[in-house]
């Protein structure tokens, strides 16, 4: 049925595309009205944006892959599919902020968001921000913050965008995306469906002799629409409106030891709502943006009682150019959050206040320095003050390249969560925020020369993280308390070649991380976790990737390694290390308006057996068979800077 329902609709945009008229592309007159995009104000810090080409070709997968295999992050999975969490620096799943359009998307209770969830489908840029990030985006972005953005076009005509992929262990993915507009107003739908069985194959190492098993109760069914719809006043106005809603009803993958055991089977269903409209206006005298958003985060876990928080948000920020080498910003943002779940008291409730400020300098031609302070208020406590301090300078530069050297201090914090605070039994009112300072430095260097570029960027970082909260055994129940404090320092080095020539292209990139996160205090005399590796860190990781493309055919390759992780705090015992590898042969075609590329993907390709958490199974080689359609009609395209 719902294949046919979206036949249906498939059908009717078709014909809908082919009705329109034939035009050329123009370039017409140019759109002032943008957002501020988030490196402006944040000098010295590591921002990467991760590359169109891999967001394209992994469309149909989950946020959590792309980042696996585009980034030096470290994905914290739960099964094949199952929940996914990014830690920054070692720091932890709740230490990162995770921001659509503005809104954080971590869940209140937990403080940390499932990024298995997250299709990559639905969103025109994502960007990774390394580092301590309080300054910019408040509560949870002390370790790293991950940015995911929905882009105003301003075109005149219609897009038609249809992705249908299918896989090993049942797998389909489904996806439609729509753009449509005068160039005044315009309209984004996008819809898409997902399941997999999840029947892979897999030595129990959980059991005598390893048998070889079946996967049991790991199916999942994901499904979700992005409504967005913008009004154009004029150049230098726009509002726009953005709803999304997604459903997941997925098993949750037994450990070794329970599979083959239907007793022991847990499900969880996840719906959320996601609403936010904007506006944007730049005039001489500034440039003012006001948002005002409101989520709705249900979870039903394994039947039991529902959890369900509410949020109300807003924000108002205004930004000045008091001169050519001074820019100046400030705002506010206000949260309001309702939580329904059992285990709370009644009218449980927290609002939040923010208040921001951000500076930008040039002192110099080569010379670049900002300043962000962000003062955060929540019911019941107050958050310390967050300054961030970052500088960038010119060291050589040539036509034919640059050095750049980079620079950032600054101080983060995290709000604790729902269950931290109100969990009965339990919960701990008097927590206090995580808080820790940051600092970072590191040198960029960008040359060309004929037919190559070349780009490379090494940082080095220290972190510590104090008030650290952890649940510890009372005997009748576990509580938090703020016990642990924690030094995160390291290095990080990426690096990327390109060549072009005539109809030939060679992108390739290398990335590294070196990551050292060790506890420095106890908790009582037998607590020997004393300068030992966080649990599930690991201390090495490297991601290498290319891309080669001869006229319409291409061909990508992935491989990834990841170290052993300690799996307790004394470092007792540690999983194994693990090499991936992925290759995606495509060849694209172009037929009148209608641009198709047709691709084979092989996942782990060496048939590595291996571990992301203790005793839950991964898949050795499998394969997705891939097709994507675009129809573009555009007439005019309203350049925006």
């Amino acid at each position: 049925m719902k294949f046919l329902l979206f036949t249906w609709i498939l059908g009717l945009s078709y014909g809908a595309v082919f009705g329109q008229a034939i035009d050329s592309v123009q370039w017409l007159e140019t759109v002032e009205v943008v957002g501020i995009p988030p490196e402006k104000y944040a000098a010295g810090t590591k921002i990467q944006p991760i590359d169109s080409a891999a967001v394209a070709s992994l469309q149909a997968t989950n946020l959590g892959e792309l980042l696996r295999q585009q980034s030096s992050l470290y994905l914290r999975e739960y099964g094949n599919g199952m929940a996914s969490t990014v830690a920054f620096r070692g720091t932890s799943a709740s230490h990162t902020a995770v921001l659509w359009n503005g809104i954080n998307l971590n869940a209140m209770t937990l403080g940390s968001t499932d990024f298995s969830n997250l299709p990559v489908f639905m969103f025109d840029e994502v960007d990774v921000h390394f580092g301590g990030g309080s300054a910019w985006y408040g509560s949870d972005a002390l370790g790293g913050s991950i940015l995911l953005q929905s882009i105003p076009q301003w075109q005149e005509g219609i897009d038609l965008q249809l992705i249908q992929q299918i896989g090993s262990f049942g797998e389909n993915f489904s996806g439609l995306k729509s753009s449509y507009g005068s160039g005044r107003w315009e309209g984004k739908t996008k819809v898409y469906y997902y399941q997999t069985d999840n029947t892979f194959s897999f030595l129990n190492t959980a059991r005598y002799g390893r048998p070889r098993e079946q996967q049991e109760n790991a199916a999942i069914q994901n499904t979700g629409i992005l409504q967005e719809m913008g009004y154009r006043f004029s150049n230098h106005r726009y509002l726009y409106v953005h709803g999304w809603y997604e459903n997941s009803s997925n098993e949750i993958q037994p450990v070794m030891g329970n599979n083959l055991k239907p007793g022991t089977y847990e499900d969880i269903l996840d719906r959320h709502l996601r609403l936010s409209l904007e506006y944007h206006q730049v005039e001489n005298w500034g440039h003012l943006s006001l948002w005002s958003g409101f989520v709705n985060d249900y979870q039903v876990y394994d039947g039991q009682t529902p959890i369900e928080t509410s949020r109300l948000i807003s924000q108002l920020a205004y930004e000045k150019n008091i001169s050519p080498r001074l820019q100046l910003k400030a705002g506010g943002h206000f949260q309001y959050i309702r939580p329904e779940v059992a285990n709370y008291e009644e009218n449980t409730q927290q609002k939040r206040y923010d208040f921001f400020s951000s500076l930008r300098y040039q002192p110099a031609n080569r010379w670049l320095l900002t300043f962000n302070i962000r003062k955060e208020y929540a019911t019941g406590f107050t958050a310390p003050l967050a300054p961030a301090l970052g500088s960038e300078y010119m060291l050589w530069q040539k036509p034919s390249g640059k050095l750049q050297w980079k620079a950032q201090l600054s101080r983060n914090y995290r709000i604790p969560t729902f269950n931290d605070l109100y969990w009965q039994p339990g919960g701990n009112p008097d927590l206090l925020p995580e808080s820790g300072w940051s600092a970072e430095s590191g040198v960029v260097y960008q040359t060309s020369f004929q037919k190559f570029s070349f780009t490379t960027e090494a940082t080095y970082y220290r972190m510590r993280i104090q008030d650290w909260i952890m649940w510890t055994d009372q005997g009748a129940y576990w509580r938090p308390e703020n016990l642990r404090e924690v030094l995160a320092q390291g290095a990080e080095w990426s690096s990327r070649l390109r060549w072009t020539e005539q109809q030939q292209t060679l992108d390739m990139g290398l990335q590294y991380a070196f990551t050292s996160s060790v506890n420095k205090k106890t908790i009582s005399s037998y607590d020997r976790s004393l300068n030992k590796q966080l649990p599930y860190t690991p201390r090495h990781r490297a991601v290498i990737h290319g891309r080669y493309q001869w006229r319409q055919w291409f061909f990508q390759g992935n491989g990834t390694y990841t170290s052993q992780r300690f799996l307790t705090t004394t470092n007792g015992t540690a999983l194994q290390g693990y090499f991936l590898a992925s290759t995606y042969l495509g060849k694209q075609t172009t037929f009148w308006k209608t641009h198709s590329t047709m691709g084979l993907r092989v996942n782990n390709l060496f048939n590595t057996r291996y571990q992301n958490i203790e005793n839950r199974a991964m898949p050795g080689i499998h394969f997705q068979l891939s097709v994507q359609i675009h129809f573009s009609q555009i007439s005019k395209t309203y350049d925006q800077h």
